[in-house]
């Protein structure tokens, strides 16, 4: 049971193209859109897009009154480490 009568019919190929946009699509099912690389403000070898992070730690932490400095004290924090470690 559970055996396919004929498993040629199956033998259909997904292409890394299909996988792609499958995950795109599901990443925007639940809320993260897609972004083409080149579009996003940031210099090629940062890997911290600091205006995302400003714009989430003024968000999630503004009911905690953060401060501008604050944030820009944790960006500092996090760009002080090398791409590997983040």
């Amino acid at each position: 049971m559970g055996r396919l009568t004929n498993p040629n019919k199956c033998n259909m190929k997904f292409t890394e193209a299909q996988l792609e946009a499958a995950i795109i699509q599901l990443l925007g099912e639940v809320g993260y859109p897609h972004v083409i690389g080149a579009a996003i403000n940031r210099q090629p070898a940062e890997v911290l897009i600091k205006e995302d992070m400003r714009a989430f730690l003024a968000a999630r932490y503004a009911a905690d009154n953060i401060t501008p400095g604050e944030i820009e004290s944790v960006i500092r924090k996090l760009t002080a480490y090398s791409a590997a470690d983040l």
